[in-house]
């Protein structure tokens, strides 16, 4: 969007299912020449959502879980509550919203314990262990993986799974040690990390002193100088066209310009890696990394990359 130079109040805002709104407001100054990245929170905060709203189903009391790892241990879940809050991630290899965001909860790992927070994810397929463990597409997984192939513990939460489970799974829910329902989300959310990051501010564990705090939403803003070119779009149309050695001079230039943007950096990588230029490659994929990229299923998957990973050095990146 093109707009004059001057004085401008930014508004970007949302209802929730009461009617009631949340508005965010910026002042900015835009001069000619300038451009401005702005990325606007089109989301309620957790934390002003009420109960119903973000709990997507009621559990009336807790279900007596007892399941076991890949290696075999045990798990309980009455057991576990009293001593710390649960955070249950069902999911399937067979559901790719699933594969996409397994991941993403995983990275709040080190949130969740900082509030006394444990995070299972629970393997809903009837093949079980074996499958797991032979797919390998998120074999990367720190949290544990529990093993329900009889399907008994994600009935307990969800009665009608089998008829929709297409549409509930990734189902991922937090309960605290009193035994009530902290959130619960299902189906693919890309902003799970920062939903999760919500749920776990509400739980004030004061026994702890382990309550996480919310980041403030904003408008976050990103100035950038409008280049006479549209990088960008240059590289992706040579990549397009198997031009990758132009594809990577256009895919710099736009670094130039957002040196920040993790995707950019990944899709370098990507051009470096069929061009077989392997050290190139890895630095650029170690900047995606550096700079936020976390779709590392897909990275693991990716037929551009091949190269890449065949370099003992790509796990080290990987991590």
């Amino acid at each position: 969007m093109v707009v004059p130079p001057g004085q401008y109040l930014v508004t970007a805002g949302i209802r929730n299912s009461n009617g009631d709104p949340y508005v965010y407001c910026k002042q900015m100054e835009f001069k000619s020449g300038d451009g401005i990245v702005m990325n606007l929170p089109l989301d309620i905060p957790i934390g002003a959502l009420s109960e119903t709203e973000r709990i997507v189903r009621p559990l009336k009391e807790i279900p007596d879980v007892k399941l076991a790892d890949l290696q075999g241990r045990p798990y309980n879940l009455k057991e576990v509550l009293e001593e710390y809050n649960v955070m249950l991630a069902f999911f399937s290899l067979n559901n790719e919203p699933c594969l996409r965001m397994m991941p993403m909860i995983d990275e709040a790992l080190s949130i969740a314990r900082d509030a006394g927070t444990v995070i299972w994810a629970v393997y809903v397929d009837p093949e079980g262990k074996d499958k797991f463990l032979k797919d390998g597409r998120l074999a990367g997984l720190r949290i544990p993986v529990l093993i329900d192939a009889d399907q008994k513990a994600i009935s307990q939460f969800i009665p009608d799974f089998e008829k929709n489970k297409a549409s509930v799974l990734p189902s991922t829910l937090l309960i605290n040690k009193d035994g009530k329902t902290v959130f619960w989300d299902e189906g693919y959310n890309m902003d799970i990390e920062r939903v999760i990051e919500g749920g776990l501010s509400l739980l004030g564990d004061k026994k702890t002193g382990s309550a996480v705090a919310t980041r403030a939403p904003e408008i976050h803003t990103e100035p950038f100088i409008i280049p006479d070119r549209d990088y960008l779009a240059e590289a992706e149309r040579y990549f397009k066209e198997g031009k990758y050695q132009d594809a990577v001079g256009s895919y710099k230039k736009a670094l130039e310009v957002v040196a920040d943007d993790s995707n950019i950096w990944y899709n370098l990588a990507c051009a470096y890696s069929l061009l077989k230029q392997v050290d190139e490659g890895l630095n650029a994929l170690k900047k995606a990394v550096e700079y936020g990229w976390s779709e590392f299923h897909w990275m693991d998957n990716d037929p551009d990359l091949t190269n890449l990973r065949n370099d003992p050095r790509y796990k080290e990146i990987r991590k």
